[in-house]
């Protein structure tokens, strides 16, 4: 999937239409402690790739 050159809102959608089942799905609490949890995760982490790794799975 292509997503290069997309303004905010096809953005938004985007993100909607890839997400929005498994996370209503899973609730409000549950997804935001999820977050949390990565954030976290991101924190502690020293390497880039690690890091990036982490971002990539709060919004998976």
């Amino acid at each position: 999937m292509k997503v290069e050159n997309i303004g905010i809102i096809e953005f938004q959608e985007l993100i909607r239409k890839i997400y929005f089942e498994k996370d209503k799905n899973r609730g409000k609490s549950s997804t935001l402690l999820r977050l949390g949890e990565e954030l976290c995760e991101v924190y502690r982490k020293d390497d880039r790739e690690g890091v990036a790794e982490e971002l990539a799975d709060i919004i998976v």
